[in-house]
């Protein structure tokens, strides 16, 4: 009798152990699923239409919308530092030309937290850290769904130096996205 008391004592008590252990799985599983969510969210967020690495610049093309009640458009772009930190980064952005061959001005730059529209802000710029950049043109025709030349020179000097280093990307045959 005691042989039996002792069993069903020992089942029941691994039963609510074993019960005990599975919600803590539970928990601990549905953390994980969030988790992997939010990490893909952040990798739709840097998912890039084109790349270039220029030295120790590497330039993400984000995005390219255009607004058709304001006839703008928004390119966003990346800017991420594979080298030392770089003071006084800022792009010479002056415009995009469109496929019929117009060329539609710089309207506002928005460098990192800064932005200008009669000049072009500077920030700096970490090492892997990335840097948002948004720039918007404005006057763009609606029937343009491809913009034929969006020429990107940036400048930047690297921390502790006093030289300017002078870069320039072309990016040829963009999509917008109009909305």
């Amino acid at each position: 009798m005691k042989k039996i008391y002792l069993i069903i004592l020992l089942t029941i008590s691994s039963l609510t152990f074993g019960q005990n252990n599975c919600d803590e799985l539970k928990a601990e599983n549905e953390n994980l699923k969030r988790q992997i969510s939010e990490m893909k969210k952040i990798l739709l967020i840097t998912t890039s239409i084109k790349e270039v690495q220029v030295g120790d610049i590497n330039v993400k093309l984000m995005n390219i919308t255009g607004d058709i009640r304001t006839q703008t458009v928004q390119i966003e772009m990346l800017f991420t530092n594979t080298g030392i930190n770089a003071d006084g980064f800022t792009t010479k952005i002056k415009s995009i030309i469109s496929a019929g061959g117009s060329e539609v001005v710089l309207e506002n730059a928005q460098i990192g937290s800064k932005s200008g529209s009669s000049y072009l802000p500077s920030s700096e710029l970490y090492r892997n850290t990335p840097l948002k950049c948004i720039y918007t043109f404005k006057g763009v025709v609606l029937e343009t769904f491809i913009i034929k030349a969006f020429p990107v020179p940036f400048q930047y000097s690297k921390q502790g130096t006093r030289t300017t280093t002078k870069e320039e990307i072309l990016f040829n045959d963009l999509t917008i996205n109009w909305k």
